[in-house]
């Protein structure tokens, strides 16, 4: 983050704590260690795609797979070449 000097400064962090299903937190930790994410990286990637869209990221309607799929043969969607490109991306400032 930049000041209007054009300085970099240190964003302010906060701590947000939610409840989830035990099964769940593993499952999904499992599958961050795999990748080698931690939680806090893949719930801050996950904010910032509420922040970019200005909304939940995927689609919450039932058809929602049907459509999205259809959607990846049409060639509409982003695709990166690399992990660290998606990463790149996902953490850009916006």
């Amino acid at each position: 983050m930049n000041d209007e000097k054009g300085v970099t400064t240190l964003a302010k962090k906060a701590s947000i704590h939610v409840r989830v299903d035990q099964d769940l937190k593993d499952s999904v930790q499992s599958i961050l260690d795999d990748i080698g994410m931690d939680m806090s990286s893949a719930i801050t990637v996950y904010l910032k795609a509420i922040n970019r869209k200005q909304g939940i990221p995927f689609d919450l309607r039932l058809n929602a797979i049907e459509e999205a799929l259809a959607e990846v043969e049409a060639g509409k969607v982003e695709s990166y070449d690399s992990v660290d490109d998606w990463w790149e991306a996902m953490n850009a400032d916006d």
